[in-house]
């Protein structure tokens, strides 16, 4: 029980729908959770979970949760979400700094606040 707790959660959300995926990309999405666009799920962070983040880093955006991301899920597994409030600030087919696909880190809570 104190190891969950030690754990960092990682937030995914899938930003792009499904048209022209790799169907191994879909597979994967679809096993963790994210079947349509706009789907959140909270992954442990361990390697299984980074390898699933290398096969699928160009579909979602992704970062390290913070405890009022954890608690909006309330022993829910997968959310769905609405499109960001605002709009998203940056590209949705890019991923780095300049869009909003990829490894956020922290700011990957600020996006979940606006689509909640």
């Amino acid at each position: 029980m104190t190891s969950e707790k030690n754990t960092k959660k990682i937030l995914i959300i899938r930003i792009r729908g499904k048209v022209g995926v790799n169907q191994k990309v879909e597979k994967t999405m679809r096993l963790i959770g994210l079947k349509n666009k706009f789907n959140a799920v909270l992954l442990d962070e361990n390697e299984k979970t980074k390898g699933i983040l290398k096969r699928i880093k160009d579909y979602v955006s992704f970062g390290i949760a913070d405890e009022k991301t954890i608690n909006a899920f309330k022993d829910k597994k997968v959310l769905r979400l609405k499109p960001p409030k605002g709009g998203f600030k940056r590209e949705t087919r890019l991923s780095g700094e300049k869009g909003e696909l990829g490894n956020k880190k922290e700011k990957i809570n600020d996006l979940f606040k606006r689509m909640i």
